[in-house]
């Protein structure tokens, strides 16, 4: 069972702007410290993440969803608040034809 407290953003939305403003991407959700899941970030430095144009917005607590978007390729690269919320933006990393 998810505990959803570990992705409610309205304390921490303001750290997760600047998270996402510096080019950190969420790759993946991990359980940490019992039960309460964490989003586990990356940053490439050798290039940057450009991602496509298949775009999608879920629902910060659809964590069973979130899970299968990261395990098919896609990065979380923003959060836009709702009147519900919060929901993280999806993308797919692009691939370069060179």
């Amino acid at each position: 069972m998810w505990d959803n407290r570990a992705v409610q953003f309205t304390e921490n939305s303001a750290h997760y702007q600047n998270i996402f403003s510096n080019g950190l991407v969420i790759i993946a959700l991990k359980v940490k410290f019992g039960c309460r899941l964490r989003y586990i970030m990356h940053k490439n430095l050798l290039c940057a993440n450009i991602l496509g144009p298949e775009v999608i917005r879920i629902d910060s607590s659809n964590i069973d969803d979130q899970v299968a978007l990261l395990n098919s390729g896609f990065l979380g690269f923003q959060m836009v608040r709702v009147s519900e919320g919060f929901e993280v933006v999806y993308g797919r990393e692009c691939t370069s034809a060179t």
